[in-house]
């Protein structure tokens, strides 16, 4: 459990005793297959706020798939592309998205912003890391102010957070 906040109240959490965990060798425990496991990209990417502020991370959220990260932050704060690259869509997303950006860096990786209150960038357009793209909101099925925020690896969402640097 990264983070004790992802527990929800009812959610069933199985702890080994003493000796089953002594018992499991090292050799034993495999990677499981998951969409967690941190596939290699050569796009180095930077945060999309400047502030961060996680409120959702990335993973099972109430009992359903949850593919980026959320970053709270005041409506209309400025989004900045993570990495540079051209845009493929930018416009009213999906599913709940509402007004979102995607981005792709090369032939395997894009990134998505989602819940923009103003996109700032028009399809086919190329971005520099770090440019202003877009400004917090809540469209689509947001409940505050924030960004979501995916990156995705040969089409299958990957934890962003293994993708940027630590802050703070």
């Amino acid at each position: 459990i990264r983070d004790h906040r992802d527990v929800k109240a009812g959610t069933r959490i199985y702890l080994p005793d003493k000796k089953s965990v002594k018992r499991a060798s090292r050799r034993s425990w495999r990677r499981p297959k998951t969409s967690a496991y941190a596939p290699r990209t050569r796009v180095k990417f930077i945060w999309p706020l400047k502030k961060v502020d996680i409120s959702s991370r990335f993973g099972i959220r109430s009992n359903e798939k949850h593919d980026g990260i959320d970053i709270r932050a005041p409506r209309g704060t400025p989004i900045y592309a993570a990495a540079r690259g051209k845009i493929l869509f930018s416009g009213k997303g999906p599913s709940g998205y509402g007004n979102m950006i995607i981005i792709k860096h090369d032939k395997r990786t894009i990134s998505i912003y989602a819940h923009n209150r103003r996109n700032l960038v028009r399809e086919g357009e190329f971005v520099k890391q770090g440019r202003e793209i877009a400004t917090v909101g809540r469209t689509g099925r947001a409940t505050g102010y924030h960004v979501h925020f995916e990156i995705r690896v040969n089409r299958k969402p990957v934890d962003p957070e293994r993708y940027l640097r630590k802050k703070g």
